[in-house]
């Protein structure tokens, strides 16, 4: 059994590793730390397996394709007296 100060150290190690991976730009090495019992809650929505978390957690959204609106002023018509 781990001293409890190690399993804190064990802890803030693992968190660390993380969220560094988490935020860099390969999030997809994450998966060696999911297994097909593992469950992710992550915006409210849960995952259950390896599979699915990696599938949330790496398919980025994608920009809209529908156009952008435009505002457009309406023009202004001058009249002479």
């Amino acid at each position: 059994t781990c001293p409890a100060a190690a399993r804190a150290e064990i802890g803030k190690a693992f968190v660390t590793h993380y969220y560094a991976t988490f935020d860099g730009a390969n999030r997809a090495s994450l998966q060696t730390l999911y297994k097909d019992g593992s469950m992710l809650t992550f915006e409210n929505e849960q995952f259950m397996g390896m599979q699915a978390i990696m599938t949330k957690l790496t398919v980025r959204a994608r920009p809209s394709t529908a156009a952008p609106r435009l505002y457009q002023r309406p023009r202004l018509r001058c009249c002479r007296r």
